[in-house]
């Protein structure tokens, strides 16, 4: 007998305001300098085959800041399957007032690799031809693209990273793909007092054979410096989240996230950590003229 399985491709992040590149290519070149960001993160602690994810992006930009380009690169490990997706972002920046409001444009070029180690699968039928067939390696092209509107008081942002629904493997041709992501960003800073500040913002997912998923986030800043804030992942569980930040240059951070689902049986919970820092380029002061919030 046979039957259909429903679960996730892309990788979530608690922290999701602060990898924007991740999922939409018109952030590229929307901070000053050169902006690198690494996370790692491990879901589901103690769960055999559980995802762990690396992330590495890095965005300037360029042309006096009318343009940017980015790098994305995502290791995804989930069980006996890795995906690594490298992506290229461009984005163009059209300025829509004097005060400051943005509309990027951003497009992906996109490269994914599949790798499905079946020899470690356990097999009750061991002469399954299905996978005695090795290892495999598929890799396929793909693109996607962005709307980034923001300011230094709010953003929000529209994104679809691959247009293209692909095969994620060639032994279940036309039945495995990795399907069209839709995502919906915002978020908005508000100034609390001299020393404290408050940035929401919430993220919309969704995906074809799944439910809208909706990720509430709440940020307080002290001092420009410390970031304490909680998150509510709708059908998952809460994230508490910190983040340092030093010098407007360098921000370490890190998440915890415990499900409020059945799975929460089986698990400790998710841990994500977070490095940054904004390079700046030549020519450039290493103040940052317009502290950024998301």
């Amino acid at each position: 007998m046979t039957s259909f399985s429903f679960a996730q491709q892309m990788p979530m992040f608690s922290q999701y305001a602060y990898n924007t590149l991740a999922i939409n290519p018109a952030f590229a070149g929307t901070k000053e300098g050169i902006d690198c960001l690494m996370l790692f993160r491990k879901q589901w602690t103690n769960y055999e085959g559980a995802p762990t994810t690396i992330n590495f992006s890095a965005h300037s930009p360029i042309m006096k800041g009318k343009m940017g380009v980015g790098l994305n690169f995502v290791n995804d490990k989930i069980g006996i399957s890795t995906n690594n997706t490298v992506q290229g972002a461009f984005a163009y920046h059209l300025p829509v007032n004097d005060n400051g409001l943005t509309l990027s444009f951003g497009l992906y070029l996109t490269m994914l690799n599949f790798k499905h180690n079946w020899a470690d699968l356990r097999l009750q039928n061991t002469n399954d031809p299905v996978f005695n067939s090795g290892n495999e390696s598929l890799s396929k092209f793909n693109t996607g693209f962005g709307l980034y509107l923001y300011n230094d008081k709010y953003y929000v942002s529209f994104s679809i990273p691959t247009m293209l629904e692909t095969e994620m493997t060639q032994t279940t041709a036309n039945e495995s793909l990795y399907r069209r992501h839709i995502f919906v960003k915002a978020g908005v800073h508000f100034f609390l007092s001299e020393h404290v500040d408050f940035v929401p913002s919430v993220l919309l997912k969704k995906v074809s054979n799944a439910n809208l998923q909706a990720d509430i986030t709440a940020t307080f800043i002290f001092q420009k410096m410390l970031w304490l804030g909680a998150s509510y992942r709708s059908e998952d569980g809460i994230a508490l989240m910190s983040q340092i930040v030093l010098k407007e240059r360098f921000r370490i951070g890190y998440a915890y996230d415990y499900p409020f689902t059945e799975i929460s049986n089986h698990t400790s919970g998710t841990h994500e950590i977070l490095l940054g820092i904004n390079l700046p380029t030549k020519g450039r002061s290493n103040i940052v003229t317009s502290p950024r919030y998301f």
